[in-house]
């Protein structure tokens, strides 16, 4: 009887052990499918602007720009536009933000 119990245990014990390890590879397996996924998404719209010379002029000038074609102040959304300029500029950075945003948002 003492020895079942404690079978029983081990087994609870290594399928609590599983279950981890289970969570743990699906958290890998989705961080990197959403890397390779923002790897093959295609640039458009926005993306050109702050990719482009506007966006790298908003970045030196503290995001303030008195023509039109700057966007004037970007209404504040300074962190947004600060990341959408890293990650057009730097893909590796792109991969590694689309990454963990979409494997902690599943």
């Amino acid at each position: 009887m003492q020895t079942k119990k404690v079978m029983i245990n081990k087994l609870k014990i290594d399928l609590n052990r599983f279950k981890k390890l289970f969570v743990l590879l699906m958290f890998v397996v989705s961080f990197m499918y959403f890397g390779v996924f923002r790897y093959l998404i295609i640039p458009s719209g926005d993306d050109y602007f702050w990719g482009g010379k506007q966006g790298n002029y908003l970045i030196h000038h503290m995001f303030y720009g008195s023509q039109t074609i700057y966007g004037g102040s970007s209404n504040g959304r300074y962190l947004g536009n600060t990341l959408e300029i890293l990650t057009m500029h730097h893909l590796w950075f792109a991969m590694l933000m689309y990454g963990i945003f979409w494997t902690l948002l599943v």
